[in-house]
């Protein structure tokens, strides 16, 4: 069972990740960006990861301030952001191979190591067949402590990562706008390659939205509507919790070089 304080900081880290997508766009380099829509997943893909870990974010570089020890003051550098802007632009297919790849070794790396961090890739679902088969056959046969966590369209069985059970990786699929479901399922996944137990999938399945204006796939109105009836939520904490990060997001701003 989640707990409440868990909730709360789960509902937090979405809220924060819209505040940044809103105030940071046009701001960043463009492989810097909060891609909207991405709320639920970051948040509750980092909710249990450690700066110790290693977290490979191709949809978004900056998943890894959501990481518990973060600080903004080193990833908005004036060396960070030099780089950044010197690699400008989405990753390429071919570029998101050769960062699985550092995925995996990271992941040879620290299974060797005496500790229990883990790897993580959070990636797109545009990397060839052929990658995904080479990789997570790599992944399944040496138990490798990662999770691949993986976007995915959930209206084409086209999108589903090709032969991940034939290789003994468990694939997982999880709506990405609900973020406690997505929390669970990375939270298990985690606790799996940490005890050493091998490697998951997560397919994070991206729904289209009926409307603009609807709220039913919002993942903070839906986490909102969950909170309020567990009576967790309440107007003075809402605004507490929006005030507290407006704070943080306006201070984290001030780093960033223009």
């Amino acid at each position: 069972m989640i707990s409440h304080e868990k909730m709360i900081a789960l509902y937090s880290a979405t809220v924060k990740y819209r505040l940044l997508a809103t105030q940071t766009q046009g701001k960043l380099p463009q492989s810097w960006e909060f891609a909207p829509g991405l709320e639920a997943t970051v948040a509750g893909l980092t909710a249990d990861l450690r700066s110790d870990d290693s977290l490979i974010a191709t949809q978004t570089k900056l998943a890894s301030a959501f990481v518990s020890g973060s600080q903004w003051k080193d990833l908005f550098s004036p060396s960070n952001l030099k780089s950044a802007y010197a690699r400008n632009g989405h990753i390429a297919a071919s570029t998101l191979a050769k960062e699985f790849a550092s995925a995996l070794r990271a992941a040879e790396v620290l299974k060797r190591s005496k500790g229990d961090a883990i790897s993580v890739l959070f990636c797109e679902s545009r990397m060839k067949a052929e990658d995904w088969r080479k990789y997570l056959q790599r992944a399944g046969r040496n138990g490798l402590p990662i999770v691949l966590v993986r976007l995915a369209a959930d209206t084409s069985r086209a999108h589903v990562a090709p032969g991940a059970l034939a290789f003994g990786v468990p694939r997982i699929a999880v709506d990405a706008n609900d973020v406690l479901a997505v929390y669970r399922v990375a939270s298990e996944s985690i606790a799996r390659a940490r005890h050493r137990r091998g490697p998951t999938l997560i397919e994070c399945l991206i729904a289209k939205r009926v409307a603009s204006t609807s709220t039913d796939s919002d993942p903070i109105h839906a986490m909102e509507v969950v909170l309020r009836k567990k009576r967790i939520l309440n107007p003075a904490l809402k605004q507490k919790i929006e005030t507290g990060i407006g704070r943080e997001v306006k201070n984290a701003l001030r780093l960033i070089v223009d």
